[in-house]
């Protein structure tokens, strides 16, 4: 019995290691960094928060470190990154000191970094002072908002209607990706064509859809993996069909001297 009960301990902690080693990257808490008196009065700004893919990592410091014929250096190994960055730090202005990645960064991931400050200036190292910790989130693209809409073709015929409408996202977005990661899904293959608005603004519109009698659930799907979602994406539309119109009631109006029904 003993053992029994050991071996279910065993199994529900692995169970637990197992549930927290799958956890998402970017479900992480960020820090909230306390800096010493003697950073504060080195450092005015460093990247922290919640950050897109492309934004810079830089610190800034409160007096020049380099002369200006040093701009454009890049000293080595002085900052290191969990998860690694590959990469180089580059003096981009005598205060400021980027770190350029070699590709976009890994997005909904929590990273955290840390600037060697001894190996920065010798001062550094006579005083004792402390790395400099700083961490920051890569945010994903994610859609920010759509709309769209059942309309006439011709108001003339309600026979033929089209779906159309308009996609946002939270940053910048290409239109080969969005048209190879979009289709109409229905009884039947149905066009969609793409319009960009602007590097984060689309609008769309769907081929003739015919109406039948008998109701259309059709849906506008989204995979997330040609631009990087965080999941798939579904929208549901329905088209109505055409009714017959007919009378239903007859009402009669004596008044006046011509009689109506």
């Amino acid at each position: 019995m003993k053992s029994c009960l050991k071996s279910h301990q065993f199994l529900f902690l692995v169970f637990l290691l197992s549930l927290y080693a799958c956890q998402k990257k970017s479900d992480q808490p960020l820090l909230d960094p306390v800096y010493s008196e003697a950073m504060a009065r080195e450092i005015s700004f460093v990247t922290s928060g919640e950050i897109q893919r492309s934004d810079l990592i830089q610190v800034i410091f409160n007096q020049a470190m380099v002369e200006d014929d040093q701009v454009n250096s890049s000293p080595k190994d002085v900052f290191t990154f969990s998860p690694k960055i590959a990469g180089k730090a580059v003096w981009t202005s005598p205060q400021i000191l980027t770190y350029q990645p070699e590709g976009d960064l890994p997005t909904r991931t929590v990273i955290t970094g840390t600037l060697q400050m001894q190996k920065l200036d010798p001062r550094y190292k006579e005083e004792n002072l402390e790395d400099l910790v700083f961490q920051f989130k890569v945010l994903g693209r994610e859609i920010s908002s759509f709309t769209g809409t059942v309309s006439l073709k011709d108001r003339n015929d309600p026979a033929i209607v089209y779906y159309s409408g308009s996609l946002s996202f939270s940053e910048k977005t290409f239109l080969e990706d969005l048209q190879s990661a979009t289709q109409i899904k229905g009884d039947k293959d149905l066009s969609l064509t793409w319009s960009q608005v602007d590097d984060r603004n689309f609008q769309f519109a769907t081929g003739d859809i015919v109406r039948t009698e008998k109701e259309q659930q059709l849906s506008l799907q989204i995979s997330k993996k040609p631009l990087d979602l965080e999941d798939d994406f579904t929208e549901g539309f329905t088209i109505y069909p055409v009714k017959n119109m007919s009378p239903t009631a007859f009402i009669a109006d004596e008044s006046g001297k011509s009689p109506r029904i």
